[in-house]
């Protein structure tokens, strides 16, 4: 009897061992379960941060290529953008200067028609002393030797003093164009522009033979009265700059002499002695 409670006790202890081994052993392969799980998940954030940073670490390099490739295309604009801002000062500069010899043309053209009149005038007196001559020789062969003499030498007289005033005439009056005489007459006592109603940007200078500043003046209706820190300059030839720009735009740089004669008169008559 006691045998058989032995073997029951016996039996029944290896069943609770075993369902307690078997309790045991899921226990300790439940956590290990849990603990690969968890040592996966773990892993898996890792590869998922590292595969975000190098998505982004992409995104972020081909940004930079992008605002690279801008940038460079920003360049070309701005260089062919100076490029045609270059191109378009050339032609301003070209047609500034064929301005320029335009004006040039023309003024060599009045020049050339002046001296064409000139010429034709000069052949009319040429003409007029050729036709007085055929009179004076024959008048003079009705005369003697002596007489023929004297008179011919009181024609030449005669014809130098009439050549010799419109000579100086000639000089006065083209003088006159580019002159002025501060001489208290009120005859063209202030060298100024003749014409500016058109000018609307004006300054102008008056410079002596050495190149020293002695005016300058940016009204076109005012000028210059032949003086320098208040004492007047002597006679002679003096030269002035203007820079000037008209109502249509053109643009004016005119650099010429100015006489300044103070003992003119314009009605003084000329000495024919």
């Amino acid at each position: 009897m006691s045998t058989l409670v032995s073997i029951i006790i016996a039996v029944a202890a290896l069943i609770i061992g075993g369902v307690a081994g078997y309790a045991i052993f899921r226990y300790v392969l439940t956590g290990k379960y849990n603990e690969s799980i968890k040592a996966a998940e773990k892993e898996a954030e890792v590869i998922k941060e590292k595969k975000e940073l190098q998505v982004k670490e992409k995104f972020l390099n081909k940004k930079a290529e992008l605002e690279k490739e801008v940038q460079q295309r920003n360049q070309k604009i701005q260089q062919g953008e100076n490029r045609l801002k270059q191109r378009e000062i050339s032609l301003n500069q070209r047609q500034e200067e064929l301005g320029r010899r335009k004006q040039e043309v023309e003024q060599a053209q009045q020049r050339i028609d002046n001296e064409k009149k000139m010429l034709a005038k000069k052949e009319e007196e040429l003409e007029k002393m050729q036709i007085k001559e055929r009179e004076k020789l024959e008048e003079l062969s009705g005369l003697s030797a002596e007489e023929a003499k004297q008179r011919l030498v009181e024609s030449l007289k005669d014809e130098a003093r009439t050549d010799a005033a419109s000579y100086i005439n000639e000089i006065i009056d083209e003088a006159k164009l580019n002159a002025f005489s501060p001489n208290g007459d009120e005859y063209n006592p202030i060298y100024k522009a003749k014409e500016y109603q058109s000018i609307i940007e004006f300054h102008a200078y008056i410079f002596n033979r050495w190149g020293q500043k002695l005016f300058e003046w940016t009204d076109p209706a005012q000028g210059w009265d032949g003086t320098y820190n208040g004492h007047d300059v002597k006679e002679g030839v003096y030269f002035v700059l203007v820079k000037a720009r008209g109502a249509d735009g053109r643009e004016y740089n005119i650099r010429k002499d100015v006489n300044l004669m103070r003992n003119f008169n314009e009605s003084a008559p000329l000495n024919e002695q």
